[in-house]
């Protein structure tokens, strides 16, 4: 919306300086173009406007309006459904709203009105503003107790200690329960690695921690050539909110021995990862959303060993409160995960010719958005019903990554049900009503209350669990241990 991008822009530029002859003190736009946005669709959703009969976008936000959005947001966050967010997410998108509309000569009372008066709003705002009793206490622990300073300062040494108790059980044990020992392995000396970056060489944001680099031209991390040596940590400032990148040194001679944590995780953790060799970040297990990838690969080492696929696909949302519209996905990654414009040029060229190389034709644009896939999951798990769910998710996985479509608009979603053989009209019905949404949520909650907190992670025959994209030589090497010639 043109009108929408002026209202940010006055909003969000500052003041003009007659004697700089330019606007300063600006702030950045987008948390007043999320809020916007955001209560827009609700608004639609709610029924209370229609967005194509605007004649301007100042109509969409009268109190009619907002208060059929909280109630709209309040119903959601209850039922836990799709498009929902937290009081403190929710009272942070109404506050951006007051400047919104106060900087565009609109009249922001009604907004007032609703966040000091509105419960389950002023939760959200007390979340913002005061830490909760029991964080509160901690808190003042951790200064004023030495012991529960050092218990904090020491956590990565415990959570060593759990990895590698795991470690040692998986050498005890064969199968299944081995490999749940290295699953546990792999958490508790990730963690251990993470906390020891956080309390001995510098508190920065999860996101920024996880794009640590320790090889090749640039890295953040070094970790020293020697014992005797310190190791070094460098954010650059395109990862830091203030715009001014992080130094940090590790001594080797630390009582926190923080270094002596990061040098142990990457000899005996990082190498459980299946692509830690190809993978120049530290944590290894980070992967990027949207990649049809590893099923590629995986198809791929199958057919050359002529081992049949038995594929069910099951329900997991990266992001279960994407909003309608969607969100730019270039945008939506560097919120995400830190991840810079030439980064993301990289590692698009870099899947457009892997891609390429499977079969699979990925089409990415600047304009390119993630979409809520709620919807998508509910008509796959209708296709399951009739023997076309694996049909229907490649289809899928073409309209989004190859043909670039909104894959969570009934109507393309319809057209994808129609080009599996399905009738359109059906599926627009099913869609339409949601009556499936129930039994996907309750099979996201059956794979989620049992570990799986990313994607990919494939099931083999039922019980060998494999997390994180792994290549087509290591599916190559899962296939011939659990395969023996039937269908994995």
């Amino acid at each position: 919306m043109q009108e929408l991008e002026t209202w940010v822009d006055l909003a969000s530029r500052g003041l003009w300086s007659i004697t700089d002859n330019a606007f300063v003190g600006g702030v950045s736009p987008k948390p007043y173009l999320n809020a916007a946005k955001k209560i827009l669709t609700t608004a639609e959703r709610a029924g209370a406007l229609k967005l194509a009969g605007l004649n301007t976008i100042a109509s969409a936000f009268d109190e009619r309006v907002l208060v059929a959005v909280v109630q709209m947001l309040r119903d959601l966050h209850k039922n836990d459904e799709a498009g929902a967010i937290t009081p403190r997410t929710a009272w942070g998108y109404f506050d951006c709203l007051i400047p919104l509309l106060e900087r565009n000569g609109e009249d922001a009372f009604s907004v007032r009105t609703i966040l000091k008066t509105d419960s389950w709003l002023k939760i959200g705002r007390r979340n913002r503003t005061e830490m909760s009793p029991h964080l509160r206490s901690f808190c003042r622990k951790v200064v004023t107790d030495m012991n529960a300073r050092i218990r904090f300062l020491s956590l990565h040494i415990q959570l060593r200690k759990k990895a590698i108790l795991h470690l040692k059980a998986a050498q005890m044990t064969t199968g299944r329960q081995a490999e749940r020992h290295l699953e546990k392995a792999r958490r508790f000396g990730t963690c251990a690695a993470f906390a020891a970056l956080e309390t001995d060489a510098i508190p920065a944001r999860v996101s920024s921690v996880l794009k640590t680099t320790f090889r090749g031209s640039g890295a953040w991390l070094c970790l020293g050539h020697r014992k005797t040596d310190d190791g070094r940590l460098m954010i650059p400032a395109a990862y830091v909110k203030n715009g001014k990148p992080l130094f940090a040194t590790m001594s080797a001679t630390s009582r926190l021995r923080g270094l002596e944590t990061l040098r142990w995780y990457e000899k005996a953790i990082r190498p459980l990862f299946g692509d830690h060799q190809d993978n120049d970040h530290f944590f290894p297990a980070v992967q990027k959303p949207g990649q049809a990838l590893p099923y590629c690969q995986l198809t791929a080492a199958a057919a050359a060993r002529r081992i049949a696929l038995d594929v069910v696909w099951h329900p997991f949302e990266l992001n279960p409160g994407m909003a309608e519209d969607g969100e730019n996905l270039r945008e939506h990654l560097a919120a995400k995960y830190g991840t810079t414009p030439e980064d993301s040029r990289k590692a698009r060229d870099r899947l457009t010719t892997l891609g390429a190389s499977l079969g699979f034709t990925f089409d990415y644009a600047d304009d390119m958005r993630m979409w809520n896939i709620f919807r998508a999951h509910q008509l796959i798990d209708w296709a399951d019903e009739k023997g076309k769910g694996h049909d229907v998710n490649l289809a899928l996985f073409a309209a989004f990554l190859s043909e670039r479509r909104n894959i969570s608009d009934i109507e393309v979603l319809a057209d994808v049900a129609a080009s599996a053989g399905f009738g359109r009209e059906e599926a627009f019905t099913l869609l339409d009503r949601g009556n499936r949404g129930d039994r996907v949520r309750e099979k996201e909650h059956f794979w989620t209350s049992r570990g799986i907190t990313g994607v990919p992670a494939m099931v083999f025959q039922r019980q060998h669990i494999v997390v994180g994209a792994q290549g087509e030589d290591t599916y190559g090497q899962i296939l011939d241990q659990v395969a023996g010639g039937q269908p994995a």
